[in-house]
């Protein structure tokens, strides 16, 4: 039976794509916005685009795509549709919708929601106060200490809005650009990119974890906080345990990643975010063993899948269009930083590996950003 993937023009739905095309030949794409690097591979059969905030017309278009393709299972990548779909599962024809409950994502897609959760599992976290008014800033550092990091509440989970404020200056500068939303103020905890570590899971309809696997961040784009440009697995079974931990008290479906910072000042691993979706890096998993894109159609059909108790460690992951603007940032910040062999050890074979040949538009419209 034919599939429906959203969010196809993400880089890292590429290889999910790939992965389940080798079993599904009938795959369709959506997406919400079509200004991004339309990054089109040749095994989706036909796309279509979306406006999320049209929520009437376009749970119309869905059911007339469901009947007309005769789909049965809808895979939601990002957080948007992931929400979309919770809040109008009622309202959806009659197919498989490998998510949680509306209120488990509700308190993963919230930040303060989240920690507050975590605290309640045992989970360290920073210290944390919401912020519903920019203008109580000022009482919020006092509280914490500089400096402080801002973020959204609630964001898709891509770094946006994220600031670091060191003093009472940048947090009236702040405020003068702040549109009113609500937010987070945390402790900054220091550490570079290394420090972050990752939970990946994947839990099937009945809330059994299928994949448990862990990462680390080696770089990010910011550079000073932001999405997995270049990374590495991992078994930290620390850390995987905390996840659960917190997944299971959601009664969780479907993907979450779990980001977290070590803590140089005591060794403790803190909590940073969950995000209720794909993580941005999914070629890693794929990369070391983990079929995550046939694992997840198969657990979205409700088949028996045996969960994965091995995967590869040590394998090393490279979004090679972000990782360059990383390294470029790295170099602008020091002169003796060693961009011409990072450039030949991480970013070139990733490039060579992209699947030019067989599936050359992604690699092109990728390209042709730079």
């Amino acid at each position: 039976m034919p599939v429906l993937i959203t969010d196809f023009t993400w880089v890292s739905v590429l290889p999910i794509i790939r992965d389940i095309a080798k079993k599904e030949t009938r795959l369709f794409g959506c997406d919400s916005v079509k200004n991004r690097t339309s990054i089109r591979s040749r095994y989706l059969k036909d796309v279509d685009f979306y406006d999320l905030s049209k929520s009437e017309s376009m749970l119309e278009e869905l059911n007339r795509l469901i009947d007309e393709k005769k789909i049965d299972v809808i895979l939601p990548v990002g957080q948007n549709f992931t929400l979309f779909m919770a809040n109008n599962q009622r309202s959806l024809k009659e197919v498989s919708l490998p998510i949680p409950k509306l209120g488990s994502i509700e308190r993963a897609h919230d930040k303060y929601l989240t920690i507050t959760d975590a605290k309640k599992v045992g989970i360290e976290i920073p210290k944390s106060v919401p912020c519903d008014d920019p203008n109580t800033l000022y009482e919020s550092a006092d509280e914490i200490g500089y400096p402080i990091i801002v973020k959204p509440r609630k964001t898709e989970g891509t770094a946006r809005g994220v600031k670091i404020l060191n003093n009472k200056e940048e947090i009236q500068a702040y405020t003068k650009r702040s549109d009113g939303e609500q937010l987070l103020v945390q402790e900054y905890i220091p550490g570079d990119s290394s420090c972050m570590e990752m939970g990946n899971f994947l839990y099937d309809l009945s809330g059994c974890p299928i994949v448990r696997s862990s990462a680390r961040k080696i770089r990010e784009y910011p550079i000073s906080g932001g999405i997995t440009t270049c990374g590495v697995t991992t078994y930290n079974k620390e850390l995987i345990e905390q996840c659960e931990r917190l997944l299971t008290r959601w009664k969780w479906v479907g993907l979450a990643e779990v980001e977290f910072k070590r803590d140089p000042r005591d060794g403790k691993l803190k909590l940073i975010e969950v995000n209720p979706r794909m993580w941005q890096y999914s070629r890693l998993s794929i990369q070391a063993g983990i079929t995550l894109g046939e694992l997840w159609l198969k657990a979205a059909r409700g088949e028996k899948v045996s969960p994965v108790t091995e995967y590869k460690t040590g394998v090393v992951f490279n979004n090679w269009s972000k990782d360059l603007l990383s390294l470029l940032h790295h170099r602008k910040k020091d002169d003796t930083y060693p961009f011409m062999d990072k450039i030949v050890k991480d970013v070139m074979p990733e490039i060579v590996g992209f699947r030019v040949f067989n599936d050359p538009l992604p690699f092109l419209k990728k390209a042709r950003i730079w």
